[in-house]
Formats: structure tokens, sequence, C-alpha cells
């Protein structure tokens, strides 16, 4: 059985657990945060030093890893699984 991360985006997804949460990496973290605060791929690469193709590899693994549809819908799994909270700042 492969990863829950590997999926296809277009396959169903169960609900994310806990395995989701721990194999973020760092720049996925900071880019899910950063996402929450609004900032747009190129204000994201331009904050961690990245380019936007980069920041577009993590928003997909993002995707996957949380079973999320879109970016919206990655920051609210994230805030329901306490990944990120609303006030933090990057």
């Amino acid at each position: 059985m492969s990863a829950p991360w590997k999926r296809n985006i277009t396959q169903p997804c169960p609900a994310p657990g806990m395995a989701a949460v721990h194999s973020l990496s760092p720049l996925e973290l900071e880019t899910l945060r950063s996402l929450g605060n609004g900032k747009t791929d190129r204000e994201i690469a331009e904050s961690l030093g990245l380019s936007e193709k980069t920041v577009h590899h993590h928003m997909r693994a993002l995707l996957i890893k949380l079973c999320a549809k879109n970016r919206t819908h990655a920051v609210v799994q994230a805030l329901r699984m306490r990944i990120i909270e609303l006030d933090q700042e990057v």
C-alpha cells in the first residue's frame, strides 16, 4: 500500500490523520502558514527564498497530504487539525 500523501490528487481521500500532519516538511508548514496569512505564491516564494515553481510543488504536496480540494480547503483543514493558527505571522 502506498503512502497517503503519494495519492493522485484526483483520487478520493479519507479524512487526513495525524500521519499526514507528521509528514509535512518544514517548508510545507511555512508555505501553509503563509497561505493562511493571505500571501500569494510569488510572495511566499520571495519570503522563503524559493522559486514560484517550488512553492507550486509544496502546494500540490499540501493538497494531497491534507486531502484538500484547493488552497482554501488546505487552510481550513490545517486550522481544523490545529496545524496553524489564524494569528500566526510569517
